[in-house]
């Protein structure tokens, strides 16, 4: 989201994004975001075919990929630089290039009440109350306690090793930095444990 999302939507193209080196990309370490995921109407899993390289020739491989069908998100966006974050918050109202999640075809809708904005969040301390929201870390590392609430349906949280930028090599993007992150959905936790969390009064937020 912050190099590819605010990126296109105030018009650096995909080389200015992935430029390996920190001095030429025009986003690094500028702003912070945090996901929470609000609402879903469903899921689905496609068979996708994909073709890879394999002993010296092209192998097609049968993947199964998992989908939100209409996700809604919240969307926390920080800088230090608070020109700078009025600037991404009117090019994601108003975007150069169409806006996405990592596929061409799964377009983004933003929708942003500019009364609302910008909004005061307020620092957690243990215990922190967790639920439907995209972590920096692996969650089962740390020491927490699962929210039990009657109708609930219990759904394990996902941890994966996910890039944290891409690069451009010879024209070609690829993974870079990768760390591992957990995608806690279905249930609420107690993280018994100090990070640094916020709270908008609703909602908690890690930032990544």
């Amino acid at each position: 989201m912050d190099q590819l999302s605010g990126g296109r939507s105030l018009g650096y193209s995909d080389y200015q994004i992935f430029d390996p080196s920190a001095k030429g990309n025009p986003l690094s370490g500028l702003i912070e975001v945090g996901v929470v995921l609000k609402g879903m109407g469903g899921r689905i899993k496609d068979l996708w075919m994909i073709q890879k390289a394999g002993g010296g020739e092209i192998v097609r491989s049968p993947i199964v990929r998992e989908q939100l069908f209409r996700a809604r998100y919240y969307i926390y966006v920080r800088a230090r630089d608070t020109t700078f974050l009025e600037e991404v918050s009117a090019a994601l109202q108003s975007p150069v290039y169409a806006l996405s999640l990592g596929r061409d075809d799964e377009l983004v809708v933003i929708k942003n009440n500019p009364e609302d904005w910008p909004i005061t969040l307020l620092p957690l301390s243990p215990p922190i109350t967790l639920r439907s929201v995209l972590l920096p870390f692996n969650i089962s590392k740390l020491k927490h306690r699962v929210t039990l609430k009657p109708g609930v349906v219990m759904r394990p949280h996902v941890v994966e090793n996910l890039p944290n930028r891409f690069v451009l090599n010879n024209g070609i993007r690829e993974p870079n930095n990768r760390s591992e992150f957990t995608f806690l959905t279905g249930y609420e936790i107690l993280l018994d444990e100090p990070i640094e969390a916020y709270s908008d009064g609703e909602y908690n937020v890690v930032f990544l």
